[in-house]
């Protein structure tokens, strides 16, 4: 009926809407990006992007937390995703699972509660916080530069952790492989269901040279 095709138009348009937002967000034209010597280097990923980058990990789901952490405070969200790997095993720790606690927030040894929080998102806005306000900006409480070195100082003992969680990066960043091979298979699944004969090249406004 009429009524049914105006209701089918609305939900497509809706969902037009949302996959345009989704485009915006991928920031194809920009690089992307982790330096070790500056963590308030934007790395410039989508959610969409970051999750494909912990595809398969428990933390996968917490890829908007991620996006959110660089987008609210600034730091670099490959960074923070590195720190969580490296100090919850991708998401599997005790801490992790019991505490939402992936990030070691205030755990200054194995028997130490830690400053947990109620949910894993919050527990890395605080983290993602705690960097900004304390680590990374000259005047911060424990400031020794902008790089993973410097955080490495007062984050942890030892200095071994600054090696660890930056060849953790550098392990997500192998992962989200070529840039527009992500960027071509997520368009292509968001697109797909929509317009199942659409040339994406048409669809994002860019067409291969032939």
């Amino acid at each position: 009926t009429q009524e049914q095709r105006l209701r089918e138009l609305k939900k497509s348009r809706k969902k037009i809407r949302t996959l345009k937002k989704q485009i915006k967000e991928l920031k194809a034209d920009e690089p992307r990006v982790f330096d070790p010597m500056n963590l308030l280097k934007k790395s410039n990923l989508s959610v969409e992007e970051i999750r494909l980058m912990l595809k398969g990990s428990a933390l996968e789901e917490e890829a908007p937390a991620f996006y959110k952490c660089e987008k609210k405070y600034g730091v670099n969200a490959v960074v923070v995703m590195g720190i969580a790997i490296h100090e919850s095993a991708w998401g599997t720790s005790r801490r992790a699972r019991e505490d939402h606690n992936l990030t070691g927030y205030g755990v200054t040894s194995d028997s130490a509660k830690g400053i947990n929080a109620p949910t894993k998102e919050e527990n890395l806005l605080m983290t993602a916080k705690l960097l900004k306000d304390k680590y990374l900006v000259k005047g911060g409480a424990y400031y020794h530069g902008p790089t993973v070195k410097g955080v490495n100082q007062c984050y942890c003992v030892g200095n071994t952790w600054a090696g660890y969680v930056t060849n953790r990066c550098y392990e997500i960043m192998r992962n989200h492989r070529r840039r527009d091979g992500i960027l071509y298979a997520t368009l292509r699944r968001l697109f797909l269901p929509i317009f199942p004969f659409a040339c994406i090249g048409t669809m994002t406004g860019k067409r291969k040279k032939r």
